[in-house]
């Protein structure tokens, strides 16, 4: 049977997944061996595997902690206590012993595991690496293709060398390194893989051969309204008459017919108000007694105007959004090519490219072969977080949650799609919100044959609707926040939200929301970004008071932006913070200072890199920088002396090593005294190595792949550490905290889709069959104006389900910090009017200003004495963890220098290891080295 969980936030869905794996696990010793778990993070993967782990351990050894699943699970399997300890421990021995048998992953990581055991069948080489940057990959595919323009490949030259023209005419850059690459995106997006397939089959002279017929056909239209229009203004010139003598003077009829005299097209094409109230209502203003004549005959025009745009209109529109970027979208199927080139000649697949290896064998068999062993393997499928599986990502679930009730065993589908936050990544929430239903199935003969199996063999949904995370009072006030936004017209997918509404899942009161609308305040010249902080900062030493720790705060952010702001003026506080961007290795200035030196042996006319190098090194020597006492325009070798006569640090360039990024690293660190004990530098130290055993050891090289990748590379941190969480909402998913701040509720509504792939049957364009319309609200004037509405209504949903989960991350207090606006707003189309129409609906909004709900003296219901403590419980694993993450690192850098050493003799290689040991002097655990 297939069981289907409709959970909310906090409903314990991680408990439940847990529980249904231990149920089934149960059956027998080793059946954990043919339970294949599902989730979407590998953070999520490892914890489930923990929690199973632990949950084992609990039972077999009799903990009361686990007491409510065993007696669970007792029902469910129909054992009694000692023998379900009994078995817990058996099952828990043969999971340690084969623990590479326990298959929880990711989706990514199951795909991948699949086509690496099919590589033979998929036509791959045995040993392929994954790629996991798509806009490297991209880069390089379009440097390579404007490198191989020239004559032997006139064509794509031509096409490049147009567009170029273009953009130069519309008075835009002429670099198009930009626009290609921006389109070159969809190269990875799942739905556009069949129409750039298709793109691949036309001839390059019939897409210019269309690009010339849209021309055609805009041209034709334009004749036409121009035409009339002229002919109606003539007719008003010729009888003398002005603006003046029009209702609303140039503003009406006079200069509607004006502009397409003009030959160029009034905002409204339909007339605003002042032309209609002249020309359908007849208020003509001075000219009442206007010859009837005149009237008639530009009521006549005035109507094939608007006739031939609600006609003809719509292909004009079209012609003219498929124009926007016909240069770019005629490279697409070059660029595929070249991608594809990049990807063989490297013997790499990009992540995305394992769903389309094995979708292209799932679309067209009933039974596909590529699933037959792992079929026979696996008999129970759980899937995690359903809502942000993609649509390609589920067709290749499909057959095995297939087989899976062929042989009569359970399945487990978990998910909530008012957590569906991954769109923009090829979520696809709908497939979740038709459960049982397949998405699609209407459309495709298979699909809906794998539904109707899917279904005969027992379907069952059940609802997860108590939270067990948060007080009475946070739940009553998403209940109540929660049930208006329902209502919303905007709000077009209500099943959605249809369960929105939680029980409380244990008794816990006291809470507190506070939802405030901030402002600039202009006495002390406070702007807003800056009263946000300043509020931050007051909450976090208020519920301080109340007993709680800095570990339990937790800023939620919707921008790194704004996360980076508020991180970097707690920290200016003396507020210990954590925060992927106070955390990246590109913040330190050692790291800053071995990149300056970097670029300038790169190149050594390079006067920034000389001037980072002069003021970094004077920074760490805490020394004042005196630019002026350096002259950065002199030979190299004249500024590296005056380098080494103002900062002491003798610095010689020709003296540095020039093989190994890594030993050239470790002469640097020598150079400039700098604590090679530092994480910032050892995570640093380690990108290096990475990086020189994969691509080599040129420092141009270095430099370029740095810059592309240092906004995601940051050190590893321990999870106890004392310290305020300062994170995106994405990454709070999955996520509690005792006190949640809300930092910026003000986003505003914005699609996700940059451009709609199209299917085209036009009589004037036979060359082309499929087009690529970037998102423009002229859509909604085009026959696919039901795209641009739907991805207006998922926008919406997107804006909602965001706040959502924000929202329901706290245990015990929400602030939620919006702003105040000029007016208040006439549309829901940001969080700030979802928020001021929830307290309409609930008649309290009174302006803009703080509104509480719940318990305002609400304290931490630990004792301090025991936050005391825990928080030194948390400085001591803090130092520990990152005193020896950081030897690890360091010992594992000397053992790679030493390699050489032994390679010619001069040291054991049996004794690599201890030698590298010895000369860092680490006292940690030799095995975790």
């Amino acid at each position: 049977m297939l069981r289907i969980y409709k959970s909310s936030a906090g409903s314990g869905k991680t408990y439940t997944l847990v529980k249904e794996y231990l149920r089934l696990a149960f059956a027998h010793p080793t059946k954990y061996k043919n339970i294949l778990a599902i989730t979407f993070t590998n953070k999520a993967a490892a914890e489930m595997k923990s929690r199973i782990i632990d949950a084992l351990e609990g039972i077999s050894k009799g903990d009361e902690e686990y007491n409510l699943i065993k007696t669970e699970l007792c029902q469910l399997t129909s054992k009694t206590g000692e023998q379900l300890q009994y078995d817990a421990g058996l099952i828990l021995r043969n999971m340690l012993h084969n623990y590479s048998d326990i298959s929880v992953s990711t989706i990514d990581s199951f795909v991948h595991r699949v086509v690496r055991a099919f590589a033979h069948d998929l036509h791959l080489s045995m040993n392929f690496e994954i790629e996991m940057d798509s806009k490297k990959l991209l880069h390089d595919a379009v440097d390579l293709l404007l490198d191989r323009l020239s004559e032997s490949d006139a064509q794509v030259t031509q096409a490049v060398l147009e567009f170029a023209e273009t953009k130069i005419e519309d008075g835009k850059s002429w670099n198009i390194d930009f626009e290609i690459q921006k389109l070159g995106n969809e190269l990875f997006v799942d739905e556009a893989m069949p129409y750039i397939q298709q793109l691949s089959l036309v001839e390059f002279d019939k897409m210019r051969d269309a690009k010339a017929a849209l021309h055609a056909q805009m041209k034709l239209f334009e004749q036409k309204v121009y035409a009339e229009g002229k002919k109606a203004f003539e007719l008003i010139l010729n009888n003398g008459l002005t603006s003046k003598d029009f209702y609303q003077g140039a503003k009406g009829v006079f200069g509607y017919f004006s502009k397409f005299a003009e030959e160029s097209f009034p905002k409204d094409v339909t007339g605003n108000t002042y032309v209609k109230a002249c020309l359908e209502e007849n208020n003509w203003g001075k000219k009442d007694e206007l010859d009837e004549g005149i009237k008639e005959r530009l009521r006549d025009s005035y109507q094939l105007i608007v006739s031939l745009f609600q006609n003809d209109g719509k292909d004009y529109c079209l012609a003219d959004l498929l124009l926007k970027n016909f240069y770019s979208f005629i490279l697409l199927a070059d660029l595929q090519k070249l991608l594809d080139e990049i990807k063989k000649d490297n013997n790499i697949l990009h992540i995305g490219d394992f769903h389309h290896k094995v979708f292209e064998i799932v679309k067209e068999q009933d039974a596909p072969v590529i699933y037959e062993r792992i079929g026979e393997k696996y008999d129970n499928i759980l899937i995690d977080e359903f809502q942000d599986t993609s649509v390609i990502q589920w067709r290749n679930l499909l057959p095995l949650i297939e087989n899976s009730q062929f042989k009569n065993e359970d399945s487990l589908i978990v998910g909530d799609g008012k957590q569906a936050i991954y769109r923009f990544r090829g979520g696809e929430v709908e497939q979740f919100s038709v459960l049982p239903k397949i998405f699609g199935s209407d459309e495709n003969e298979l699909l809906k044959q794998r539904e109707v199996a899917v279904n005969n063999y027992g379907v069952e949904i059940e609802f997860l609707e108590s939270n067990f995370r948060s007080t009475k009072e946070v739940i009553d006030f998403n209940n109540a926040f929660y049930k208006e936004m329902l209502d919303l017209p905007e709000l077009k997918n209500k099943n959605i939200y249809i369960d929105y509404f939680q029980k409380q899942g244990k008794e816990k009161t006291g809470g507190f929301v506070s939802l405030e609308f901030l402002k600039d305040d202009e006495e002390v010249e406070k702007r807003i970004n800056e009263m946000r902080c300043a509020r931050v900062e007051e909450i976090i030493k208020d519920v301080l008071q109340r007993g709680y720790s800095w570990c339990d705060v937790a800023i939620l952010t919707r921008s790194n932006s704004n996360a980076s702001e508020i991180a970097s003026y707690l920290v200016q506080k003396e507020i210990r913070v954590i925060s992927p961007e106070s955390l990246l290795i590109n913040q330190s200035q050692k790291v800053q200072l071995l990149l300056a030196v970097f670029n300038y042996l790169n190149r050594k006319d390079n006067h920034i890199a000389r001037a980072e190098m002069f003021y970094y090194a004077q920074v760490l020597n805490n020394k004042t920088s005196h630019f002026e006492e350096i002259n950065f325009n002199t030979p190299s070798f004249a500024f590296e002396k005056d380098f080494a006569e103002q900062t002491k640090v003798e610095f010689n360039s020709t003296e540095l090593a020039t093989g190994r990024l890594a030993d050239l690293t470790q002469q640097l660190i020598r150079i400039f005294s700098l604590n090679d004990d530092d994480p910032f530098l050892q995570f640093f130290l380690d990108e290096i190595l990475l990086y020189t055993s994969r691509y080599g050891n040129s420092i141009g090289d270095f430099l370029v792949w740095w810059d592309g990748v240092k906004h995601k590379k940051s050190i590893i941190y321990p999870e106890s550490l004392d310290a305020v969480r300062i994170m995106t909402i994405h990454k709070s998913k999955g996520l509690q905290f005792p006190i949640v701040i809300l930092a910026d509720a003000v986003e505003e509504k914005k699609l996700t889709k940059n451009f709609f792939w199209v299917p085209l049957n036009k009589k004037y364009l036979p060359q082309l069959n499929i087009g690529l319309l970037p998102r423009n609200k002229q859509m909604l004037q085009t026959e696919f104006a039901a795209l641009y509405e739907r991805e207006d209504e998922q926008s919406f949903l997107d804006l909602l389900n965001l706040l959502y989960v924000g929202t329901t991350r706290p245990e015990d207090a929400l602030y939620i910090l919006s702003e105040e606006l000029d007016k208040e707003p006439e549309e829901n189309n940001s969080v700030t009017a979802l928020l001021i129409a929830f307290l309409k609906k609930q008649q309290q909004w009174d302006g803009f200003q703080q509104y509480v709900f719940g318990e305002q003296n609400f304290e931490n219901k630990i004792s301090k004495k025991g936050e005391k403590q825990k928080f030194e419980l948390y400085k001591k694993e803090a130092t520990q963890s990152a005193n020896l993450l950081a030897s690890a690192i360091k010992v594992k850098m000397k053992a790679d220098l030493l390699w050489s050493d032994a390679a010619i003799g001069k040291i054991d290689a049996g004794n690599l290891l201890h030698e590298a040991l010895k000369q860092v002097k680490y006292e940690g655990d030799e095995e975790v080295v």
